[in-house]
């Protein structure tokens, strides 16, 4: 994980959620459909580049991320939901 603060611009639906997501956790914060200027971009990438609140929360991240198993960790997680009372699947083969 990179570790940078966002300035989100949500167009769609989907990135709208995503920019709430990110102020909610506070790794960044979302720029507004309406009154966007140039000088409102800069003002929003500088504070977001400079809060320690938001530096803090994003080595937090990190963190987690980076201590949550990655992609191992995900798959067997898909497997154990999949292994639910509907769906029969065969264990999976421990690592070598």
């Amino acid at each position: 994980m990179a570790r940078v603060p966002l300035a989100a611009f949500p167009l769609q639906p989907e990135q709208q959620a995503n920019a709430r997501r990110v102020e909610d956790l506070g790794l960044g914060r979302r720029l507004p459909l309406e009154g966007l200027t140039p000088e409102l971009i800069r003002e929003t990438v500088i504070e977001v580049s400079e809060d320690p609140a938001i530096r803090g929360n994003l080595e937090a991240m990190t963190a987690r991320v980076r201590g949550s198993g990655g992609a191992p960790a995900a798959a067997a997680a898909i497997e154990d939901f999949l292994r639910g009372p509907a769906v029969r699947l065969p264990a999976s083969p421990s690592p070598v």
